[in-house]
């Protein structure tokens, strides 16, 4: 009896070690590729903390100032990730780099990346990025004949009346600055959640009727870009007291896309469309997460002279956004030990028993 319930309990630890394994595996495939990507940002940043958008290995040139922000995201979100200090560190330098070469005004991604490093910790330039969005808006509204905050955004990107993907992509964006700035007054009557509400009312007044069935696209998105913005937007509007109608379908069109279309539109929209879905938890996330992790580890991550540091920081923003796999082998461990000591402790018990009687 004694020996088969030894090799019982050497069997179910073997089978929960192997399960354990397996998680352990999936989790550390998972790390790799986020340290990964991160080591490689990190050697591909210039001196100044400035990103090129091209990884030419010339250090005089650092690329167009709108392509900073967007970078080093994901450097940021590796280090929320991972606890790697040497990524904050990173971020920090590009953060002074963005706040002493954008004196006429920062781009929206700029904005985000700045508040988002407050919040991990970083430096706090939250100031300076609330004073320059607050700025555009306000330009804008004079330029355009807005009346609000989200109609200045809306007609600085529309176009003889059409807004392709990357022009939903940018507005949608700017309903996370608004989200961002909160309760701060952007001008008389008007605060960032009033923004971050209305550009989500706008999109989702776009697309009232859209159904993710069509097998047309009737509204010029043209790339996955367009619903990572109308999505970011509605989620930004979401977080800012508003409710839409039209949620879903978005998040169901986008998810199709990343499981049936990887790759098609490259690191950039892949990277990007994990990150949108991730803001509702949505498993199309995880998808997307997986692919970006095998590319990595299949050297797609390339760092060369035609190598795109901003489309790689975005993909490493999806990778690091999307819910990692959860290491949990010791703990499985120790509860199939505990599990088998009970049944163990049970069936002594019961022979125990059934002996003195």
């Amino acid at each position: 009896m004694k020996k088969k319930f030894l090799v019982g309990l050497v069997t179910g630890l073997s089978m929960v070690y192997m399960v354990s394994m397996a998680s352990a595996t999936s989790y550390v495939g998972y790390m790799n590729s986020v340290t990964t990507a991160a080591d490689a940002m990190v050697a591909a940043q210039n001196n100044d903390g400035s990103f090129d958008w091209e990884n030419d290995g010339d250090p005089t040139d650092s690329g167009p100032n709108n392509t900073q922000g967007a970078t080093v995201r994901g450097l940021l979100a590796a280090y929320k990730t991972t606890g790697n200090t040497a990524y904050l560190d990173a971020a920090n330098k590009n953060a002074d780099w963005i706040i002493a070469n954008n004196p006429s005004g920062m781009y929206n991604k700029d904005v985000i990346f700045l508040y988002e490093l407050a919040a991990a910790g970083g430096t706090d330039y939250t100031t300076e990025a609330a004073a320059s969005a607050i700025t555009y808006i306000n330009d804008n509204i004079s330029q355009t004949g807005a009346v609000t905050g989200a109609d200045a955004v809306y007609k600085r990107y529309e176009d003889a009346g059409t807004l392709d993907g990357l022009k939903y992509w940018m507005i949608g964006e700017w309903g996370d600055v608004g989200r961002l700035l909160g309760d701060i007054e952007i001008y008389a009557g008007y605060t960032g959640d009033d923004m971050a509400q209305g550009i989500g009312t706008l999109l989702n007044d776009d697309f009232l009727t859209y159904s993710a069935d069509l097998s047309v696209d009737p509204y010029e998105t043209d790339s996955t870009l367009g619903f990572v913005g109308i999505l970011e937007g509605l989620e930004a509007g979401i977080g800012s007291g508003g409710t839409y109608t039209n949620t879903q379908n978005v998040i169901d069109t986008l998810a199709n896309r990343v499981e049936t279309g990887i790759g098609t539109d490259g690191w950039q929209s892949l990277g990007y469309a994990t990150y949108a879905l991730s803001l509702f938890d949505d498993e199309a996330s995880l998808t997307g997460r997986d692919v970006l992790a095998e590319w990595i580890t299949d050297g797609y991550f390339y760092t060369g002279t035609d190598a795109y540091l901003e489309s790689m920081g975005e993909a490493l923003l999806g990778l690091s956004s999307a819910a990692a796999p959860v290491p949990e082998p010791a703990t499985m461990l120790l509860f199939g030990t505990g599990i088998a000591g009970l049944a163990g402790g049970s069936r002594i018990r019961r022979k125990k028993k059934a002996s003195s009687t």
